[in-house]
């Protein structure tokens, strides 16, 4: 369990900085070992209210075959076994899929070059919506829920 950077941690891949105006430059996001609890994924958090998209978009471009989850403030994920995880919280829960992308340059540029890459998947998700890891596959709360 964490929050803010102990839910960081929980992957093998971890981003251990970088400044969110230079993201998506080659080189802007730094990363470090995490602890691997959690090895398919890349964490983010305070994802929206310090506009962190770039900053972990350049991180899956860096580690294609890993998610990338971005945790708004008061907002988290229960995952068990590993795989199926759903949304607390009054947040959201950004997810970037890189299993679809057909272009990402990340490899061949310069450090402190713009990337580009082409069909990322991205999910949003909000409290009691569900993902499930290794099957890509989410399950969002019914639209009628919401009044019930």
């Amino acid at each position: 369990a964490g929050t803010s950077a102990g839910a960081m941690c929980m992957s093998s891949e971890m981003i251990a900085g970088g400044n969110v105006t230079d993201a998506l430059f080659k080189g802007s996001v730094r990363m470090r070992d995490g602890m691997s609890f959690i090895p398919e994924l890349i964490i983010d958090s305070h994802f929206i209210q310090r506009g962190r998209f770039g900053r972990l978009a350049e991180a899956v471009a860096k580690h294609p075959h890993l998610m990338g989850v971005g945790l708004a403030e008061d907002t988290g994920v229960i995952i068990k076994n590993c795989n199926d995880f759903k949304v607390i919280g009054s947040g959201m829960v950004v997810l970037f899929d890189p299993s679809k992308l057909t272009h990402n340059n990340e490899e061949i540029l310069s450090p402190g070059t713009p990337m580009s890459m082409s069909n990322l998947v991205v999910h949003i998700l909000s409290n009691s919506d569900m993902f499930t890891i290794d099957e890509r596959r989410i399950e969002i709360l019914p639209m009628d829920a919401a009044f019930i």
